[in-house]
């Protein structure tokens, strides 16, 4: 813990690095204004934080502030945890509560915790000489009280903001205004659960679980990545967690091919893995084995990595019909990614099952929802999180215009909108299971259903 430039005064405290996360080192590494601390459940990030601000209170005067949106929330999460840390770190000896002022103040060094609530703005107002602020939830605030906040901390050499927070909304303040541009003198770090080594197997098992009923919330709260709000008008209306994800790893068949489906983007390459039984009624089935995301590689790196992963199957190819043009990012001279494709998995040009076109969104949309509505056997494996959350988020572009109103919403490949996987499934279908829908003419099936 020599990393800060706080001095920190001689007390004997019984503590080691037993006591401490991951989270805790990283933060204490941290010295610029800002340390944005996103992370999922029990990831450690609100017991670390509070472990730091204790430890910098042993240097002289320290004025922190600590803030939850609402204040009556303090006393039932902040304060105790406040409480728990002090005993954990042996400094009940010096730190003295005052729960009427809902402060503490170390008796040695005169450095003060002063916690508060952002809906009493007159209490706030008063506090000044603050030399750091620890925001708990900061999801809970508006930029505008972010702003607030800042503008307070002013008047001190080194302060720091500390903001604890669950990537709740891909949407939120805190994505844009940390994440989507530079911010000078800003830290970032990142945790989940599997950083928390206090936490018992029956635990993490229960985090792991959300897995099986809400992805998102798993998204969230188990790997700390952003949330996707609710989709009113899913791209894929008949897709169900737990109809079409497998609640174990599916066997790769040994005598099955493999089917490679790709979307030819610079970066990320992507491609899903898949087989199935061309055969109708009983055991006919599609199992989606593997996604790949391969970022900054070529077609060839790409092609001997996938081809690493199913050395003794025979294989297929199809995808994104722009792997045709001479000039998709990949090819040097006069090869297309195809050919690259044929020469790299060592396969045959009978095995490119080349589209001449990419099938239109509206057609690929009706036919995917039909293939996932009537399919007796369509699973993918729960492996494939990218995959399965793009088959959850996606949704069409809002639009007055009835000849748009199945266009998917996209972004860049490599934002959160590309869902470049999805349109790997999508080619997957288009190319091997459009039959399967010859019973509707595609273009014209039932809309999607009311929400």
């Amino acid at each position: 813990m020599n990393d800060t430039d706080a001095t920190i005064v001689n007390l004997e405290l019984p503590i080691s690095d037993e006591h401490f996360t991951q989270v805790f080192f990283g933060l204490w590494r941290m010295g610029q204004r800002f340390v944005v601390n996103k992370g999922g459940t029990a990831s450690g990030k609100s017991f670390s934080s509070a472990q730091k601000e204790l430890l910098l209170s042993c240097c002289d005067g320290q004025r922190t502030l600590i803030i939850r949106k609402i204040a009556s929330t303090l006393k039932d999460s902040v304060i105790p945890s406040f409480r728990a840390r002090i005993a954990e770190l042996g400094m009940e000896e010096y730190m003295r509560e005052n729960k009427s002022e809902r402060s503490f103040i170390h008796a040695l060094t005169g450095a003060s915790f002063i916690f508060r609530g952002l809906d009493d703005p007159e209490k706030l107002k008063s506090i000044e000489g603050i030399d750091r602020i620890l925001i708990e939830e900061a999801t809970e605030l508006t930029i505008e009280d972010f702003y607030e906040l800042n503008r307070r901390a002013r008047g001190r050499e080194k302060i720091q903001i500390t903001l604890n927070f669950n990537p709740i909304d891909e949407r939120h303040w805190l994505k844009k205004h940390f994440y989507e541009q530079e911010v000078t003198n800003a830290a970032k770090l990142e945790s989940t659960f599997e950083n928390n080594p206090f936490l018992t197997e029956h635990d993490r098992t229960e985090i792991s679980y959300l897995k099986q009923f809400n992805y998102n919330q798993y998204r969230i709260y188990a790997l700390g990545e952003w949330g996707v709000a609710q989709v009113d008008n899913p791209w894929l209306y008949s897709f169900e967690l737990k109809k079409h994800v497998s609640p174990l790893p599916l066997d790769l068949l040994p005598n099955n091919p493999v089917h490679l489906s790709f979307d030819f983007n610079i970066n990320p390459m992507c491609c899903i893995a898949f087989q199935y039984s061309r055969h109708r009624g009983e055991g006919t089935y599609v199992r989606v084995i593997k996604e790949f995301e391969l970022k900054n590689t070529t077609a060839v790196q790409a092609g001997k990595l996938i081809k690493a992963h199913f050395p003794h199957h025979v294989l297929t190819v199809t995808g994104d019909a722009t792997g045709r043009n001479k000039n998709a990012g990949y090819s040097q001279a006069d090869e297309t990614i195809w050919t690259q494709m044929i020469r790299t998995l060592g396969i045959s040009a009978a095995q490119m099952l080349t589209p001449t076109r990419n099938a239109s969104h509206k057609e690929s949309r009706y036919l995917c929802n039909y293939l996932l509505q009537e399919h007796p056997s369509f699973l993918i494996d729960p492996g494939c999180e990218s995959l399965i959350n793009d088959c959850l988020t996606a949704r069409p572009i809002e639009t007055d215009d009835p000849n748009k109103e199945d266009q998917l919403l996209k972004g860049p490949g490599n934002s959160t909108l590309g869902f470049n996987l999805l349109d790997c499934l999508r080619y997957a279908i288009w190319t091997h299971l459009k039959d399967f829908g010859r019973r509707i003419p595609i273009g014209t099936p039932n809309p999607p259903p009311e929400r």
